[in-house]
């Protein structure tokens, strides 16, 4: 999450200029403790590149609805299952974003 901002102490205006590339998640499993089971939110100003996402089966048994998998300023390469599905749900923002 490069939107991350401990302690609600950075300059929400300013996207990272961190660069992320060649990253692989791969062969995931397991459950989550809340509907966002997966969130990948890169920069507006350095968008992520070359992430391949390849085999991910998170489960969240919730009351508020399935496990979520949310994308931002991001076109992974999808391989393998994806469960959730990869990228199907809008970006919800954090209270105070």
């Amino acid at each position: 999450d490069q939107e991350y901002c401990p302690w609600n102490r950075c300059n929400k205006n300013k996207p990272s200029s961190i660069k992320l590339v060649d990253i692989k998640f791969k062969n995931i499993k397991g459950s989550s403790g809340n509907k966002d089971a997966v969130k990948l939110l890169c920069s507006k100003g350095f968008p992520c590149k070359n992430v391949e996402i390849g085999d991910i089966d998170i489960t969240y048994n919730g009351k508020d609805g399935p496990a979520t998998f949310q994308c931002s300023n991001v076109s992974p390469k999808l391989v393998g299952k994806q469960c959730p599905k990869a990228c199907s749900s809008p970006v919800t923002k954090q209270p105070g974003h």
